[in-house]
C-alpha cells in the first residue's frame, strides 16, 4: 500500500489509497476538465489565450504556458500533460476564431445596412422627401452647431440607425444646398427684396461670360455678395457649385430685366455725393452704380473720379463710363490706360532696384537693411498683382466704346436726324458734343444740355436759325453763369444759320464778352 495526497473540494486529506483508485480519481478529474472545455466553461483561460496569440500552444512561450497550466491546476485540481494542454488551447482558439468570424460578418452586415440607409437618406434629400430637415436648417440659417442635436435625433428617429457626426455634417450640407437653391428660386420668382441682390446682379450684368470663364476675383466678389441670398454658412465647394447655379440662372433671367431692376434702385444724387466719400471702397461702389444707371448726368462726376487718388476708384469710374456708353470719353479712358501702364512699369522698376540692393547686401555678408527692403519688395509685389488686372479691364471698356462710336456714326446721318423726334434729336446732338442733357425737356430756359467742360448747349432741329435765337441764348447765358464770369461761352447747334445770326454772334463777342459758337449739324460728322 502507498500513501497518496487526495485533493477534493479544496480540502487536503491524507489517506491510504490503492494505485487503481488513484488512477480512477485522476481520470474522473480529467474527464470533468475536458467536459468543461467542451461546454466552453473555461473561465479565465480565454483571457490567458487572448494574452497570447491564436497560434499553436508550443509557440506561446514559457510565460503563457506556465500561466495556462497553473490556472488549470487551480480550478480543476489536476496537473495536465502537454498533450491535454495543447488540446484545451486548440479548443479555445477554435472557438475564439469562430466568434471573431461571426463578429466580422455581423459587423459587415450592419455596415451594409448602414450604407444602404445612408444612400436612402441622400436619395430622399435629392427628392425633397425630408421636409422637417429643411425646416431645421432654415431655422438655424445653415449653422450646424446650432441645430446639430435636433438634426441628428430626427435622422435617428426617422431611419432607426445611429448617425455619426461626420455623416450628419454631410447630410446637413446637402440639405443646406437644397435650401439655398430653394431661396434662389424664390428670388428668381421675385418673392424677395431685389435691393439685397444689387451687387450680385451688377456683376452678372457686367461680366456676361459663363461661370467657368469668369475671373477668380470676380467669382470671389460674386460669392461674397451672394451671402445675403444664401443666408447661411457654406464651404468652398458648395459656394462654387451654388455660385455656378445662381450665376447661370441670373444670366438666363435676361439682361434687359436685370438692367431695369437695377436702375430702379439707384438714387443718382446720393451716388454722386458718395463719390466724395473718404473711404475708397465707397467711392468705387458709387462709381459702379452710376454706370448701371446709364444716366448721362453721371458723366461729369465720373470724369472727375478718373482723377481720384485711388486706382480702384479710377478704374471703376472708367468701367462706369463704359457702361453709360458715351464714345466721347474714349480719350479720357485711353489716357487712364496709358497712366496705368506707366505706373506698372514704375513699380516693376522699383522692385528690380530693391532686388539689386538685397543682392548686394547678401554678397557683402551684411544683413542690415535686408528685412526692410524685403518688406518693401513684398508690398510692391502685392500692389503690382492688383494693378495687372487694370489694363485688361480698361481695354475691354475701350473696345466697347469704340464699337458704340462706330455704330453711332453709322446711324447718325443728317437726313435721318431731320426725321427724328425732337427729343431724340436733341439727345443725340448733345451726346455727339460730349455733353449731358438737361433734366427739363420743356421750359429749360434756353439751355438744352451742358458739355463735359461745363459749356451750355442749345439745339434747334431746323434750318436758317436767325438773330432772335442768338439774342435769347445770350440772355440764357447771363442767367446761367455767375456774375464774376468775364467771358460767357455757349454753343448753338442747327442745320443752318442766317447771316443775321452770325452777325449777332460776332457783335456779342466784341461788345458783351459772350462767345457763342454757331455749329452746323454736318460739322459733327467731319
Amino acid at each position: 500500500m502507498i500513501y497518496y495526497k487526495v485533493y477534493k473540494s479544496g480540502d487536503c486529506k491524507m489517506g491510504l489509497l490503492s494505485r487503481s483508485r488513484r488512477k480512477e480519481e485522476l481520470k474522473k478529474q480529467i474527464d470533468n476538465f475536458k467536459q468543461d472545455i467542451e461546454n466552453k466553461k473555461w473561465g479565465d483561460l480565454e483571457q490567458i489565450v487572448m494574452e497570447g496569440t491564436l497560434e499553436p500552444f508550443e509557440t506561446q512561450g514559457l510565460y503563457i504556458e506556465y500561466k495556462f497550466k497553473k490556472y488549470i491546476k487551480q480550478r480543476w485540481d489536476i496537473k495536465i500533460d502537454a498533450d491535454d494542454a495543447r488540446w484545451a488551447w486548440e479548443k479555445i482558439v477554435e472557438t475564439l476564431k469562430e466568434r471573431k468570424k461571426l463578429k466580422i460578418e455581423k459587423e459587415k452586415k450592419r455596415k451594409e445596412k448602414r450604407e444602404r440607409i445612408k444612400k436612402k437618406i441622400l436619395c430622399d434629400i435629392k427628392n425633397n422627401n425630408i421636409e422637417p430637415l429643411f425646416s431645421i436648417v432654415e431655422s438655424c440659417n445653415g449653422n450646424f452647431l446650432q441645430g446639430e442635436e435636433e438634426f441628428i435625433s430626427h435622422l435617428e428617429r426617422a431611419y432607426g440607425i445611429k448617425i455619426d457626426y461626420k455623416f450628419a455634417k454631410i447630410v446637413w450640407k446637402k440639405v443646406t444646398e437644397k435650401v439655398v437653391i430653394k431661396r434662389i428660386g424664390k428670388f428668381m420668382a421675385g418673392e424677395q427684396n431685389k435691393k439685397n441682390f444689387f451687387k450680385v446682379l451688377y456683376l452678372v450684368y457686367r461680366y456676361e461670360n459663363d461661370w467657368t470663364n469668369v475671373d477668380e476675383e470676380v467669382k470671389k466678389e460674386f460669392i461674397s455678395q451672394s451671402k445675403k441670398i444664401y443666408g447661411m454658412t457654406l464651404d468652398k465647394k458648395q459656394r462654387d457649385r451654388l455660385g455656378d447655379n445662381l450665376w447661370n440662372k441670373i444670366r438666363r433671367y435676361g439682361k434687359r430685366n436685370l438692367l431695369h431692376m437695377m436702375q430702379r434702385q439707384i438714387n443718382l444724387t446720393k451716388e454722386i455725393s458718395r463719390l466724395g466719400n473718404k473711404k475708397d471702397y465707397i467711392r468705387a461702389d458709387a462709381a459702379l452704380k452710376l454706370g448701371i444707371s446709364h444716366d448721362k448726368r453721371a458723366i461729369r462726376p465720373l470724369l472727375e473720379a478718373l482723377k481720384d487718388r485711388n486706382w480702384d476708384v479710377k478704374v471703376a469710374a472708367a468701367e462706369a463710363l463704359g457702361e453709360i456708353g458715351d464714345p466721347r470719353v474714349l480719350e479720357d479712358v485711353r489716357k487712364l490706360l496709358t497712366s496705368v501702364e506707366r505706373e506698372i512699369k514704375k513699380i516693376e522698376s522699383q522692385i528690380n532696384n530693391l532686388m539689386k540692393k538685397i543682392k548686394k547686401l547678401r554678397e557683402r555678408g551684411g544683413y542690415y537693411g535686408i528685412k526692410q527692403y524685403s518688406r518693401e519688395r513684398d508690398d510692391l509685389k502685392l500692389k503690382m498683382e492688383k494693378m495687372l488686372s487694370y489694363p485688361k479691364r480698361l481695354r475691354r471698356v475701350l473696345d466697347d466704346l469704340k464699337e458704340k462710336k462706330f455704330s453711332q456714326l453709322a446711324v447718325l446721318t443728317e437726313s435721318k436726324l431731320k426725321e427724328m423726334d425732337w427729343q431724340d434729336f436733341q439727345d443725340r446732338i448733345i451726346e455727339a458734343l460730349n455733353g449731358v442733357s438737361s433734366d427739363k425737356k420743356v421750359a429749360d430756359m434756353g439751355i438744352d444740355g451742358i458739355t463735359s467742360d461745363g459749356i451750355p448747349i442749345q439745339v434747334k432741329q431746323s434750318e436758317n436759325v436767325g438773330r432772335n435765337v442768338v439774342d435769347n441764348f445770350e440772355t440764357a447765358l447771363r442767367r446761367y453763369y455767375p456774375s464774376t464770369k468775364k467771358i460767357l461761352k455757349g454753343i448753338i447747334v442747327a442745320f443752318s444759320f442766317t447771316k443775321g445770326a452770325y452777325e449777332e454772334a460776332y457783335r456779342a463777342r466784341l461788345e458783351d464778352n459772350i462767345k457763342i459758337d454757331l455749329m452746323a449739324v454736318e460739322e459733327l460728322f467731319d
